[in-house]
């Protein structure tokens, strides 16, 4: 094909209308997502398709600005050529000089396409990272949200896939031609969203059958392949710096993917598998009997295959730790169709359908907050570590903040975060399948026990929830919690009683309770200094007891002993009080008495003081009152005689160690006196003295 303006103005315009449908695909598939799951969630994997869908815009993008530059240089060439014909001579030495368009191509291959790859490549592996990431937390069947339109989801992957399959077989075919070969690029694009919306249809018709393990594991499956996709992208770029070039080749760019070209083209592999083999054996394969009975009969080779996997669906195996029961056409034709363990055979689907249930295992619905899975940091009341932080409990305020008001309606109340893990186990298969349509089971047993608890929360105050009762309020709900589970199921009475859900109640537990967060986490910080203060009162009260105990130990040697002694003298002091006759006042001092005897510690100590205190004055007053019965004694025997030496004792014990002067003579007497203290040996004082007669 000749490389002209017309030829790169359709490449434009094929380029334009792959932006354009990649957009619509991406918006479409976008749009499925939001609405797909009820509540404030969001289809994962449409979610991952829709990240892959808008990726394939860059491809699309670079294609376009690419050959709007190659239209560009056409009519630049032309131009060139024109002028060159011309007679009249150029200003120009070199016809070079006009090729600007010409360099900014080259220029445009050389840095723009490469960096749309390497920008395609990084958003793929990072964007597969983040997916496969959140993918693997929620592979798990009790955390798995189903979508709530499957069929929506099927019609439109199915859509979806076709239109892209369609779209990129065109793109793909002008690629054969040489002028329009990074086309393939394009392809690879769209046919990879189409293949990633035809498996998320597939996996969502498989759930609609009653297994959701496609689903379920295309939650990780997609970012993977986006993961591949981008490190092919990186490869392909690290080959193309390295790969030999002949002059005028047109560069193929790193994000024209082969796995997405060998999809776009299946016919190519078909292809390149006979050329292969005609080359190893020498001969052209494609033209011998067997390849031609194959390319007959491969229909009707393909039509038996799909009907011996029909045939299998009639073939069922329970597991020893499931039950399972079998429908026709959604309705249960007997109540003796629960299956053992084992092999048994049905009706091919979808006449017949079996629904499994581990009926050996303990399912478990979260209410209230769910936990963040990952978390690696300790769980506080300042950090944030729910996946729904503002699904509070109403509960009642505590008993220091309540204000009598007198009327009801103005009665306060409180929030607060709990996590309340309702764990169950199946009891009845029957009453269970009965109880709602597949997908809703789950979503009616946790509006059931959501009902519950925020009834009985609501009568219980603050303090009980974030105290000790926990584990006394969590076995209260699930006796409240299996008393409405079994008010569900259809009527079986007249009376109206209901058939229950088939299911027991095992544990139900309040754990993670604290006051809701916010974003200064101001609410916490005040619960916390409530907290504190609760337990700087404990301590002092603890230390206040401690103090009594010593006290009481050290005053009469165990606070028992001190106790009773205490109760005695109260008591004691009551009779008198009251007027107690003496013989009961005389008994109560003789108990005191003795516990006083009995008491050790300070009180003893005190009594036996006292004790020697008053037998030593009793004894030397009774040494005196002998010394005195004996002076009497003694002075009736000789009267002159004890006074005398009486007078001489005294001269003997007091002036034994004074200096006497006797002075003989008339005269007046002169004496000075000396006083010492002994300690120091100095005078104290000194002087004379006249004596008179």
């Amino acid at each position: 094909m000749r490389s002209d303006e017309l030829t790169y103005s359709r490449a434009v315009h094929v380029s334009v209308l792959g932006f354009s449908a990649q957009f619509v695909l991406a918006f479409v598939v976008l749009l499925y997502a939001i609405f797909a799951v009820a509540g404030d969630g969001i289809d994962r994997t449409g979610l991952t398709v829709f990240f892959l869908a808008i990726g394939g815009l860059l491809p699309w993008l670079g294609l376009i600005l690419i050959f709007h530059q190659h239209r560009l240089d056409a009519i630049e060439a032309l131009e060139a050529e024109r002028f060159a014909a011309a007679e009249t001579s150029s200003v120009f030495e070199h016809a070079d000089d006009l090729r600007i368009a010409q360099r900014r191509l080259a220029a445009m291959y050389k840095f723009l396409l490469p960096a749309i790859s390497l920008g395609l490549a990084a958003y793929l592996v990072g964007i597969g990272l983040w997916r496969l990431s959140v993918g693997k937390l929620f592979v798990d069947i009790e955390l798995y949200q189903p979508s709530q339109a499957p069929g929506w989801g099927v019609a439109l992957g199915m859509i979806i896939g076709l239109v892209g399959f369609v779209l990129a077989s065109f793109v793909a075919g002008m690629a054969n031609q040489q002028a329009w070969q990074n086309l393939r690029g394009g392809a690879g694009a769209i046919v990879g969203t189409a293949l990633a919306a035809f498996v998320m249809a597939v996996a969502l018709g498989i759930e609609m059958l009653g297994y959701d393990w496609a689903a379920r594991y295309l939650q990780v499956i997609l970012p993977g392949y986006m993961i591949v996709l981008g490190i092919e992208i990186i490869l392909n770029f690290l080959l193309n710096v390295y790969r030999p070039r002949t002059r005028g080749e047109i560069p193929r760019p790193a994000f024209d993917s082969q796995i997405l070209a060998l999809i776009a083209q299946p016919q190519s592999v078909a292809q390149s598998v006979s050329s292969a083999l005609s080359y190893q054996f020498g001969f052209e394969v494609g033209e011998t009997w067997f390849y031609q009975l194959l390319s007959r009969t491969v229909v009707s080779l393909a039509t038996l295959a799909l009907l011996v996997i029909w045939g299998l669906s009639c073939l069922v195996i329970v597991e020893p730790n499931e039950e399972a029961i079998i429908t026709r056409f959604g309705r249960i034709v007997r109540d003796e169709t629960v299956q053992a363990s084992g092999l048994h055979l049905k009706a091919p689907w979808p006449i017949e359908r079996v629904e499994r249930f581990e009926s050996m295992r303990v399912h478990q619905i979260q209410l209230a907050s769910q936990p963040e899975l990952g978390i690696d940091e300790p769980i506080l009341w300042t950090n944030d570590h729910a996946m729904n932080p503002t699904d509070y409990i109403i509960v009642a305020p505590s008993l220091y903040d309540e204000q009598e008001t007198g009327d009801e309606s103005q009665r306060d109340i409180s929030l607060m975060n709990a996590e309340v893990p309702v764990q169950y186990r199946i009891k009845d298969i029957l009453r269970f399948v009965k109880l709602a349509p597949e997908r809703d089971r789950d979503e009616l047993l946790k509006a059931a026990a959501t009902r519950e608890l925020t009834r009985y929360m609501a009568t219980r105050e603050v303090d009980e929830i974030l105290g000790p009762r926990r584990a006394e309020i969590g076995r209260e709900l699930q006796r409240r919690i299996q008393a409405a589970f079994d008010r569900l199921g259809p009527v079986v009475g007249d009376d109206g009683t209901r058939a229950g859900a088939g299911v027991e109640v095992v544990f139900v537990g309040l754990a993670n309770a604290h006051p809701p967060n916010d974003e200064d986490h101001k609410v916490a910080e005040s619960f916390q200094a409530v907290v504190q203060a609760t337990q700087e009162q404990i301590k002092l009260e603890e230390e206040g007891k401690k103090e009594e105990i010593r006290l009481l130990a050290a005053a009469a040697g165990s606070a028992e002993r001190s106790q009773n002694l205490i109760a005695a003298i109260d008591a004691l002091k009551d009779m008198q009080r009251d007027g107690a006759d003496r013989d009961t006042i005389e008994n109560q001092h003789q108990i005191i008495n003795d516990l006083l005897r009995e008491a050790g510690g300070r009180a003893a100590q005190a009594i036996a003081k006292a004790r020697a205190l008053r037998w030593d004055r009793h004894m030397t007053g009774k040494a005196r009152f002998v010394e005195f019965e004996g002076r009497l004694e003694a002075y009736a025997s000789a009267p002159t005689l004890y006074i005398w030496r009486q007078i001489l004792d005294v001269y003997k014990n007091g002036l034994g160690q004074t200096r006497v002067f006797f002075n003989a003579t008339d005269a007046k007497p002169h004496i000075r006196i000396d006083l010492l203290r002994e300690d120091y040996q100095v005078p104290i004082q000194a002087g004379d003295s006249d004596m008179g007669e």
